[in-house]
């Protein structure tokens, strides 16, 4: 089963609740697909609330880790990877997200999530532009290390450059 997709309208309109348990990073260092719908439901609140807001849902330790544990998986990765998908599998190619969190969700929507039955190449190009890059990249990163068979993560030149990377960092760590 996969993990239930929020959309930015059915988060708005949600009464307001008490917080939830704070997120931490699995110790086992594989997350759940339940773990990644509650981080995606995470970096979903702190985008319809302002850029300053990600730390208080985001807490940096489980961002740190997160980047480890996809360290870690893309590293043992070769440079050059060939996605071919099992029989009655699809793939699904997206290009440049440019830090569009919210489209990133309504394709996730559409499309469905990343599973053995449907695999993602993901093209690069997931900051810069838009205001969510830090919610896009930790998203796609927590997709990969959840399912490292199933998500292929591309470099574009905006991961190649220092542009941007200081900014989205501060904001990443408050």
């Amino acid at each position: 089963m996969e993990p239930p997709l929020l959309s930015p309208v059915a988060v708005e309109a949600a009464p307001a609740c008490s917080p939830a348990a704070p997120l931490s990073f699995p110790q086992n260092r594989h997350p759940s697909l339940a773990w990644v719908a509650a981080l995606q439901e995470a970096l979903l609140k702190a985008s319809l609330v302002s850029a300053n807001e990600l730390p208080s849902h985001l807490p940096l330790a489980v961002l740190t880790d997160l980047v480890a544990a996809a360290a870690e998986t893309l590293a043992a990765e070769e440079t050059l990877v060939e996605v071919t998908p099992p029989a009655g599998a699809c793939v699904v190619v997206v290009g440049d997200t440019h830090g569009q969190f919210h489209d990133v969700l309504r394709l996730l929507e559409l499309a469905g999530c990343p599973s053995p039955e449907r695999l993602f190449v993901w093209n690069g190009d997931y900051v810069d532009r838009g205001a969510w890059g830090v919610e896009t990249l930790t998203l796609l990163l927590a997709w990969k290390v959840a399912l490292p068979h199933c998500v292929t993560l591309l470099r574009g030149n905006h991961e190649t450059s220092a542009r941007g990377r200081v900014s989205l960092c501060r904001r990443a760590a408050g």
